[in-house]
């Protein structure tokens, strides 16, 4: 894979310095810069090329996981990687739903794990640290999905249309379309086709 510039985003200004250069002794990296600030990082990103963000999760004014909810919207091309330093399940998923590529433990991540995460995620896959691990139980509970929301994600990934479903279901059209709309709204999607990329990557059913 080429080497890609890279942006550290974390409050701790010592964190983001010490782990941008980190960044630079990695065979992936051609250059990292560092910002103790979501505006900041945002202003970094217009100003340089930049393919890979490594965000921290929790951060004042604006937190990280505001950041790369923006970040994803106005540069859907960047990899997103998640950081906290806490192994916590309520932090680990709102990463995982905000969309992130990857996510590492802040204090457990040495140049090895930085090459294994970069060589991942370049290849299309997700990437978490060994002891940052949210299992789909945990990711799912998270969700608040009832026993019919997981009926009708099921049918809709067997690629079923709501008239379709609502046969199967026994339930009116306009029922499906309520429950379809409310699931947008728990994950975070636009349209039937993100709901059922977002059910398949995270592994929900």
């Amino acid at each position: 894979m080429e080497k890609v510039n890279a942006l550290v985003v974390d409050d701790a200004k010592l964190f983001a310095e010490s782990f941008a250069h980190l960044l630079t002794g990695s065979m992936h990296i051609k250059k990292a810069w560092e910002a103790i600030s979501a505006e900041q990082g945002i202003s970094i990103i217009r100003k340089h090329s930049i393919q890979v963000g490594f965000i921290d999760a929790r951060m004042p004014v604006t937190d990280g996981i505001q950041l790369i909810l923006r970040l994803r919207k106005e540069y859907p091309r960047l990899y997103l990687i998640g950081m906290t330093g806490y192994n916590e399940a309520s932090t680990l998923a709102d990463l995982k739903h905000a969309g992130v590529h990857g996510i590492l433990l802040k204090h457990h991540t040495g140049i090895q794990e930085i090459n294994q995460c970069l060589q991942t995620i370049m290849a299309g896959k997700y990437y978490s640290n060994s002891t940052a691990n949210l299992t789909n139980a945990d990711f799912r509970s998270t969700l608040n999905l009832t026993p019919r929301d997981f009926d009708i994600l099921r049918l809709l990934c067997e690629g079923l249309a709501t008239k379709e479903i609502a046969a199967h279901l026994g339930l009116q059209q306009s029922s499906i379309e309520d429950h379809r709309k409310r699931l947008l709204h728990k994950t975070g999607t636009k349209n039937s086709t993100e709901l059922i990329a977002y059910v398949l990557r995270n592994g929900l059913l």
